[in-house]
């Protein structure tokens, strides 16, 4: 059976910088509003809009004033069998 889920979310983060503020750490936490959609058969598709938690853990290094490389790893909680976890990480430009 494959599921999609789609949804909205909102976080309040608190953040702390070290090393001259050259590395960033930070945590994030709050609601989840997910849809899941299952298609297991096209005549049953089904959506189902349920509540969870989302907690994020991520961390960030700058390498000039302007460039920084961020790694973050979300961890969405449900009361369910469909916790999910998603890692995120890039080079961003800040201007």
């Amino acid at each position: 059976m494959q599921s999609r889920r789609d949804g909205v979310a909102a976080q309040l983060w608190a953040t702390r910088a070290f090393l001259n503020d050259s590395l960033t750490l930070g945590v994030g936490a709050g609601p989840y509003l997910s849809i899941t959609q299952n298609d297991d058969l096209p005549q049953n598709r089904t959506g189902d809009g349920r509540f969870a938690g989302l907690v994020s853990v991520s961390a960030s290094y700058r390498f000039t004033n302007r460039w920084l490389a961020r790694a973050t790893w979300n961890r969405m909680v449900t009361r369910y069998d469909r916790d999910a976890d998603m890692i995120e990480g890039g080079i961003d430009y800040q201007f």
